[in-house]
């Protein structure tokens, strides 16, 4: 595995990615958030009409062959926190945000 994370919302992210994504066999975007409550995944990173990357690293990704494996974050803005995963695996939470990973 040759693997990549991408920032979607770091200047040249995007032009580095199509630069390597030749050496590259995994594509690892930080394009999901579980909400602070755990109660659900927010994919505003993701989202097409909020990330201008998300087309393109996907359609770079495509013709090079490279997986995209998304990744699921348990930060906002720089800040983890550790406890949101708590949240996200608790009874009333674990089922519904499975749901939407899936």
């Amino acid at each position: 595995i040759a693997g990549a994370w991408f920032a979607p919302w770091e200047d040249g992210a995007l032009d580095s990615f199509v630069r390597h994504a030749k050496n590259l066999t995994h594509v690892y975007p930080t394009w999901l958030q579980v909400r602070p409550d755990g109660g659900d995944i927010l994919t505003t990173d993701w989202d097409p009409q909020h990330s201008p990357t998300t087309n393109a690293l996907t359609a770079a990704a495509r013709a090079n062959g490279v997986r995209i494996v998304p990744v699921v974050s348990n930060a906002t803005e720089g800040q983890f926190d550790s406890a949101r995963i708590d949240r996200m695996l608790a009874p009333e939470n674990s089922q519904r945000v499975m749901d939407r990973l899936v």
